[in-house]
């Protein structure tokens, strides 16, 4: 049943783009389908439990030539099960001294898994040079917030403890961006730093309705409906105020914060409220380098190699970090 709904909303999707055929000037007809296909499927599991959303992006596996390159394998640390991706041919001491950024997938907090990531985080590795750790966190409604925040915290604290002289980075996409930042908010009162991060969109404002949300949810994968639909599942019983602080950044200090690299797209409903995030980081000091993606929709670097404008996101990923492993301090 799960193919049959991922081949029925494929085709759906593919109709739909021959009949309405237009799309924003940036975007490749190959972007455009995903986003349709995308937008189509995720908008189709609000009617159903979490379950049915996870079964079909299960099956929604991308293959890299990236993937030929690495190795994974898996380890509890903190436990929290995760996957280290690492070059082949490393020894071991060569792969325990690279780089390392810690990987928090996206998903709205309900969805996803480093094994859906495989691709993502093999053509990440390979472009920044770097190891590349993906974390399995918890996820709601099981586990309401902040038990991904506290999953993502731990294993933070694990690898800063177990390789004090190494360089960390932390990276993610969507939810798992607010958990990057959530992480380096936790660590900062505890006297503790990474060496930096790599947002891809970030969700910054769970329920906001700015301008946005409403333009741009004819040409992204998200919407206000969704978005607001995956966020009372994050939060199940667990009161607004208890977690916001880890959730909303509109009122987050920065100062302190380690060199962020952040991609969003021009035509995503998260798109404004990203910006403020940028502004309000700069605006406190924060070396923040940000890079609008025109054209593109929410997190669509998960689809490359099959979308060209993804590998070249994917590219410039690469060149950010390794400059700010690089950096000095």
């Amino acid at each position: 049943m799960a193919v049959l709904d991922l081949i029925r909303v494929f085709i759906s999707s593919l109709l739909g783009m021959l009949i309405h055929s237009s799309r924003l000037p940036g975007r490749s007809w190959r972007s455009d389908l995903m986003c349709r296909f995308t937008r189509k499927l995720v908008h189709e599991s609000i009617a159903h439990d979490v379950s049915w959303m996870r079964k079909r992006q299960d099956l929604l596996k991308l293959y890299h030539p990236a993937l030929k390159q690495v190795r994974f394998r898996k380890e509890v640390l903190a436990n929290v099960p995760c996957q280290w991706c690492e070059a082949k041919g490393l020894s071991q001491t060569a792969a325990q001294e690279s780089p390392l950024m810690l990987y928090f997938h996206g998903g709205g907090y309900v969805i996803g898994n480093v094994q859906g990531y495989r691709t993502e985080i093999a053509a990440m590795a390979v472009a920044g040079n770097c190891t590349v750790l993906g974390v399995d966190y918890r996820l709601a409604p099981e586990h309401p917030l902040p038990a991904a925040q506290q999953d993502c915290l731990a294993v933070t604290r694990h690898i800063l403890e177990r390789f004090p002289n190494r360089k960390i980075l932390l990276a993610g996409d969507s939810a798992g961006g607010a958990l990057c930042l959530a992480t380096i908010m936790a660590l900062r009162e505890q006297g503790q730093n990474v060496k930096g991060a790599v947002l891809l969109s970030p969700w910054c404002e769970p329920g906001v309705r700015d301008r946005s949300m409403q333009e741009n949810a004819g040409s992204d994968i998200l919407s206000q409906q969704l978005t607001e639909h995956w966020f009372n599942y994050a939060l199940a019983d667990v009161p607004l105020e208890q977690v916001k602080p880890q959730v909303d950044f509109s009122e987050t200090n920065f100062t302190g914060f380690p060199p962020l690299y952040i991609q969003a797209a021009s035509g995503e409903v998260l798109l404004d409220q990203i910006e403020r995030m940028v502004q309000r980081a700069r605006e406190q000091g924060v070396d923040v380098e940000y890079s609008r993606e025109e054209g593109q929709f929410h997190v669509f670097q998960i689809f490359a190699p099959i979308v060209p404008e993804a590998n070249d996101a994917i590219e410039r990923l690469g060149t950010a970090i390794k400059t700010i492993i690089n950096k000095r301090g």
